[in-house]
């Protein structure tokens, strides 16, 4: 090597001179191999957090394969009720056509229905308003207006006036307010876990489950709210044969 030989201060003994070449080079392999090594744990280290959360995530997908198997026929329900409590579209003919369902349970005529402004409301709601006369006797009027309130879609009435027609009958003016909201359009990701409903919301579901669907609508409801630590799944009923009337 050049520089060994160059200059009376850089002249080494022979056999010094011989173990130079063997030092560098194990000096440059322990350094490569420094990093070889971090590079090597570092892989190692990220190669098993990815492993320990494929597994998390796997018991999660797990964990929701089940309750969700065991809840199938209670979740289609209360979805069901919650999508005609308050639909994804403008809900003034469904709304409608519940009233007229309504008024023919409780012998009442209706009149002058029709449909007005849409108005917005808190949020991402919508409303639209649908007047109508309703005319019967005043206990089934009154009735009748009593089961607006316990029927899908939501609604509100407002402007409520009453006028006596004739001797057993009274005639209502009202205005109904009936609402409706796009889904929301982002749902949990897929591998977090299943949250519970509070308290609050279970009551707010068991209020929905209990309205009176529109027809063409009307199916059997079961008035409890699956958890995640105690779910059943419901053993089929028997059903009455329609021939042996």
């Amino acid at each position: 090597m050049a520089f060994l030989t160059t200059g009376s201060s850089f002249n080494l003994p022979p056999n010094l001179r011989v173990l130079v070449v063997p030092v560098v080079a194990t000096f440059v392999l322990i350094i490569l191999s420094f990093f070889v090594m971090r590079e090597a744990i570092n892989r190692i280290t990220l190669t098993r957090l990815r492993l320990e959360k494929t597994r998390k995530d796997a018991r999660v997908l797990q964990q929701k394969q089940l309750f969700l198997q065991e809840i199938t026929d209670q979740a289609q329900v209360q979805s069901e009720a919650a999508t005609l409590a308050l639909p994804e579209r403008n809900s003034a003919l469904l709304t409608m056509a519940q009233l007229r369902n309504l008024a023919e349970k409780n012998i009442v005529s209706l009149e002058n229905m029709a449909t007005g402004s849409q108005e917005k409301s808190e949020g991402e709601v919508t409303a639209v308003v649908i007047s109508f006369d309703a005319i019967g006797r005043l206990e089934r009027v009154l009735e009748f207006l009593s089961s607006i309130q316990g029927a899908a879609p939501l609604a509100r009435l407002e402007n409520v006036k009453m006028t006596q027609q004739t001797q057993d009958s009274i005639i209502v003016t009202a205005s109904l307010k009936a609402y409706w909201a796009p889904f929301p359009e982002q749902i949990p990701a897929l591998t977090e876990p299943v949250q519970q409903l509070t308290a609050e919301e279970q009551e707010i579901l068991t209020q929905l489950l209990a309205l009176t669907p529109p027809p063409f609508f009307a199916t059997t409801r079961v008035p409890t709210i699956p958890t995640l630590d105690q779910t059943q799944p419901q053993a089929p009923t028997q059903r009455t044969n329609p021939f042996t009337f």
